[in-house]
């Protein structure tokens, strides 16, 4: 992924969410993914299911 990384500040309880989604969805096809991959993937989903409303 192109640009600079940053850092950002999440709950603990937030990042243990995260984890789990990760869980699901490596055990989907097996695919490692790191946070950063299932926060993408979020961004990707949410994306898609606003399609109707307009670009984000």
């Amino acid at each position: 992924m192109p640009g600079k990384r940053t850092s950002i500040q999440i709950y603990e309880s937030t990042r243990e969410e995260l984890v789990k989604i990760r869980g699901f969805l490596e055990s989907k096809n097996g695919k490692p993914r790191s946070l950063e991959d299932v926060v993408l993937e979020l961004i990707r989903y949410w994306k898609e299911g606003h399609k109707i409303n307009g670009s984000v």
